[in-house]
């Protein structure tokens, strides 16, 4: 029997590629979502598509190709290659990348921090569960994070301040290119893998096509949330598995303030944690750090409580009670959902770098890889974020960027470059073909 060597991966990836842009361009039933909540199709020209998104994504194929020799010039060229994808994307949309990201920041429907931020009278964080109730759309289940970020800037007196806002998002999303990069690292693997890792973070379609929102920001905070726990676990007995686990608990209040699906990544931290810090030498100091963390979280919500009257308790309730309203008013049929949220994160994360995950997870050298799809797949079956997953799981993605780049690790590199050029032709199939962000 013939191996499955790089080249023929690659040959596969290729056909992959062209599987997934035939099937975009004639609008093939499903590919956008199922019947009772689907992207809206389009068909913008192919030439200006491809040239925009291709040229934008040059300094990553550069990246790539220097991944071996100079890991931070190498990361240089992804994170300003992730930057001009994301700008390009926006111009392709129009009418200009510019217009594209003031829309989308101001649009109601499409975040509505901005607006509930425009809103707020003063000491709105110490009545925040009534800002939530009289919030619109995203702003009505999420915690005060976005809606402060706004506020700060609409206080600071920014000129253009949608337009710098929408920047500033594109700017905090490069960060989960960068985490990516130091999750690979976390969980045991050299330069080489961690820049490709990035490389395939930097290059998912929901990722780049979902600038300026928050979503993509929210994997570098989910990615901090593995790297210190796991980081922490690493620790011997003593000050440092303290601070270590202090820091956690601050990256966790974060999450805490941003968004409440972040949550969600305890199933993978709970796994970790009875794999690698229950063991009969270690368990009395794991028990510490998990009461560390704790203790951190609770005292940082303390004083924003003293400082701002900040009732995180009262937040969290009133944002489940807006959930279960809001999935009220729309259908998601579980557990119909399950298969199309499936489907819809390989959309988001791209067919190349989800068949490399594919390929790769039998023999992947991470040990962990097995636990962190499982908990991905539990999210998707149980429910817990249904619908849109192109988006709402965009903070589980560097789990599966870590795991597609050790796959190509091992391969020559002008087949990781032609991969990542294959990844490139996926973001802009998608990009001609779907709406992500409509406004």
């Amino acid at each position: 029997m013939r191996a499955f060597t790089p080249p023929l991966k690659f040959t596969l990836l290729i056909a992959l590629t062209a599987l997934f842009t035939v099937l975009s361009a004639v609008q093939m039933e499903y590919l956008n979502g199922p019947r009772y909540w689907r992207w809206p199709w389009r068909d913008l020209p192919y030439v200006p598509t491809y040239l925009t998104i291709l040229w934008a994504g040059m300094p990553i194929l550069a990246g790539v190709w220097l991944a071996k020799q100079r890991t931070w010039l190498a990361m240089a060229l992804i994170l300003l290659g992730a930057a001009a994808l994301q700008w390009g994307g926006a111009h392709i949309n129009g009418p200009s990348a510019a217009e594209r990201t003031r829309a989308v920041v101001k649009s109601v429907e499409a975040t509505s921090y901005l607006y509930s931020a425009q809103i707020v009278k003063p000491g709105w964080l110490a009545d925040y569960p009534a800002v939530m109730k009289d919030g619109e759309h995203h702003a009505r289940n999420k915690p005060p994070g976005p809606i402060w970020f706004y506020r700060t800037l609409l206080d600071l007196g920014v000129p253009d301040p949608t337009l710098i806002a929408g920047i500033l998002v594109g700017g905090l999303a490069l960060l989960s290119v960068l985490a990516t990069f130091y999750l690979s690292k976390a969980l045991g693997q050299g330069p080489e893998a961690s820049v490709l890792a990035a490389a395939l973070m930097a290059t998912a379609p929901g990722f780049v096509l979902f600038f300026p929102e928050f979503d993509q920001a929210l994997p570098a905070i989910g990615a901090w949330m593995l790297i210190t726990w796991i980081n922490a676990l690493k620790q011997p007995p003593g000050p440092a598995a303290i601070k270590s686990a202090a820091l956690f608990g601050g990256v966790l209040t974060l999450a805490l303030l941003w968004s409440y699906a972040l949550l969600t990544l305890g199933l993978v931290l709970g796994l970790i944690t009875i794999i690698e810090g229950l063991r009969a030498e270690v368990w009395k100091t794991t028990l510490i750090q998990i009461g560390t963390a704790l203790a951190t979280v609770v005292i940082i919500h303390a004083a924003l409580w003293g400082l701002f009257g900040y009732d995180p308790i009262a937040t969290f309730f009133t944002a489940l009670e807006n959930q279960r309203d809001l999935l009220t008013q729309i259908h998601r049929p579980w557990p119909l959902t399950i298969p199309f949220d499936v489907l819809d994160l390989i959309l988001g994360f791209g067919w190349i770098a989800a068949a490399l995950v594919i390929i790769g997870l039998k023999s992947s050298s991470i040990n962990h890889a097995p636990l962190m799809v499982l908990s991905i797949l539990v999210i998707i079956i149980t429910g817990l974020l249904p619908g849109e997953t192109a988006r709402v799981l965009l903070f589980t993605m560097p789990m599966l960027a870590v795991i597609a780049g050790t796959q190509l690790l091992n391969w020559p590199r002008l087949l990781q470059v032609g991969t990542l050029a294959l990844a490139l032709l996926g973001v802009a199939a998608t990009v001609r073909t779907m709406v992500f962000i409509a406004v």
